[in-house]
C-alpha cells in the first residue's frame, strides 16, 4: 500500500501503531474506572473485602457496646473497659487490609495482627471454659487467614 507523503517527504497520515488511532478516553474522575493494582486478583479482593467487612461489623459492635458484647466479655473476665481498644485494633485490621490492595506490606502486616488478635481470642473463650462459643471468634481468625493467605499468593 502506497503511503501519501507531504511536500516536506514526511507521511502524511502516522503510523498505524500511533497512539492517534487509539480511541479517545472518556470521562474524568467521574467515570474513571477504578485503579486497582495490576496483579491483584478477583479471590484477593473478594476475600480481603469480607474480612475487612467483618472485621469492621465486629469494631462497630465493641464501639456500640451491645449487650450481648458486654455480658460475653463478662463471662470470659474481659473488662468491659477494654471495648474501645479491642473495636479499635479490629477497625485498625479492617482499614490495614484495605490499604493493603495498593500497599502489600500494610496489608501484610494487619492480616498478621488480625491473626494474633483472634488466636488470642480464641484463647480466652477456651480459658472461660465456654466452648460453644468458640466459633465466633475461630471464624474470624479463618478470615484473617485467607486473607494472609492470597496476600502471600499474589
Amino acid at each position: 500500500m502506497a503511503r501519501l507523503l507531504s511536500a516536506a517527504g514526511q507521511p502524511m497520515f502516522p503510523p498505524a501503531d500511533s497512539d492517534v488511532h487509539q480511541p479517545a478516553r472518556r470521562g474524568g474522575p467521574l467515570f474513571s474506572p477504578p485503579v486497582v493494582p495490576i496483579g491483584v486478583s478477583a479471590t484477593y479482593l473478594a476475600v480481603t473485602a469480607v474480612a475487612a467487612a467483618a472485621n469492621t461489623a465486629a469494631a462497630a459492635v465493641d464501639f456500640l457496646r451491645a449487650r450481648f458484647v458486654l455480658e460475653n466479655m463478662s463471662r470470659y473476665g474481659v473488662p468491659a473497659s477494654w471495648l474501645p481498644a479491642l473495636g479499635l485494633a479490629k477497625a485498625a485490621g479492617a482499614a490495614g487490609l484495605l490499604l493493603g490492595i495498593a500497599l502489600p506490606a500494610i496489608g501484610v502486616a494487619a492480616s498478621v495482627a488480625l491473626l494474633v488478635y483472634f488466636a488470642a481470642a480464641v484463647v480466652t473463650v477456651v480459658r472461660a471454659r465456654w466452648y460453644s462459643h468458640i466459633p465466633a471468634p475461630a471464624m474470624f481468625l479463618l478470615l484473617a487467614a485467607a486473607a494472609l493467605t492470597v496476600q502471600l499468593a499474589a
